[in-house]
């Protein structure tokens, strides 16, 4: 999450990103001080890179001790890094400054505000590009090899692209919403994706095989909201929301689904099939300010809450009855900087 869209600087210790990595078993801060990276269960710091100076935004590379990040002093370049030895393995430059990035195994993405840049993140060859105006897009990369990429359109407001970066071909545009994208995220296979709109009222799942008919439609609530931040558990049973309401919303369905099944239509027609879903579990965690969220590695029934303002907050819930979920673990990870800085000393 690019914490400059909502005003960073109002925020606490001026975080510029928050993201997780691509399995969810850590997450990084970037400051003007450098970047850190946590381990979230049990939460501790394991890197602080404040040698490399203020940082816009970085990826990390699942567990592994590699890095991707973009400098407020080279907001063109980004920099692929190897934490352990403490060396850039190399930099790639950009006509004008980066927006994003997203990698896995196969591909590194890179967008900037006026197209996307695919390479092999082995071979670190560039294999092509998309001429796309990012202003206000919304990306999502999968972390699994299918490496399926998707992007919003501003011009065209709740429509979404799906590319495989896999082959590079483009595999179809969608209507979600009829408004503006808010965010967007895929499952872990590559199998779904989930979106919502600036509305913040309703949360809509897609398949990838059959996308035109939406596979199921949730409602968050009826009052307009920002969502912050939305994610799949591992097996794909689940969906968790959060939002600036301060609650954490989880949806719980099923992959296939007879009602999607019928021949495409027009999109108000489709949607007025549907019939919203509610929450399956939830809970009030009284974070408001921008925050992410996220299944807990390999666990289908705890979710984690982590705020710019460094609360980290660990619910659980009962898989089979919902319900409100349980507070386990009521962390601060600026804490957990102070307390590796202590062990040094």
């Amino acid at each position: 999450m690019n914490l400059s869209q909502f005003g960073h600087s109002k925020y606490s210790e001026n975080i510029s990103y928050i993201n997780f990595n691509q399995d969810s078993s850590g997450f990084l801060i970037t400051t003007p001080n450098g970047l850190t990276i946590f381990q979230i269960d049990p939460l501790e710091m394991k890197f602080n890179l404040s040698e490399l100076g203020p940082i816009k935004f970085a990826e990390m590379f699942f567990q592994a001790s590699l890095v991707t990040y973009v400098s407020e002093k080279e907001p063109t370049v980004a920099t692929l890094f190897h934490i352990l030895e403490n060396r850039k393995i190399v930099d790639i430059t950009q006509s004008e400054e980066i927006i994003w990035m997203g990698q896995n195994q196969k591909r590194l993405i890179i967008c900037t505000k006026s197209s996307i840049e695919f390479y092999d993140i082995k071979k670190l060859s560039h294999l092509g590009s998309i001429e796309e105006k990012n202003e206000n897009t919304k990306f999502a990369f999968s972390s699994n090899d299918k490496s399926l990429f998707g992007f919003s359109h501003e011009k065209d407001g709740g429509y979404v692209s799906i590319f495989d970066a896999l082959h590079m071909k483009k595999l179809f545009t969608v209507k979600c919403h009829k408004t503006q994208i808010s965010t967007l995220s895929f499952d872990q296979e590559s199998t779904v994706f989930a979106t919502t709109s600036i509305t913040g009222t309703l949360v809509r799942i897609f398949e990838v095989e059959s996308p035109h008919n939406p596979l199921k439609e949730f409602r968050r609530g009826t009052q307009k909201a920002n969502v912050y931040s939305t994610a799949f558990s591992y097996d794909t049973s689940f969906l968790c929301l959060s939002s600036d309401h301060g609650t954490l919303h989880i949806f719980k369905f099923k992959k296939k689904s007879t009602e999607t099944k019928e021949s495409q239509g027009n999109f108000q027609a489709l949607t007025q099939k549907l019939s919203s879903g509610k929450a399956f579990a939830y809970c009030s965690h009284g974070i408001k300010i921008p925050h992410i969220c996220s299944f807990m590695f390999q666990k289908v029934n705890e979710v984690v809450v982590i705020g710019c303002d460094g609360r980290v907050k660990i619910y659980q819930f009962n898989v089979e009855k919902g319900g409100e979920c349980k507070l386990i673990t009521d962390n601060n990870f600026f804490l957990a900087i102070d307390e590796k800085k202590d062990k040094k000393k």
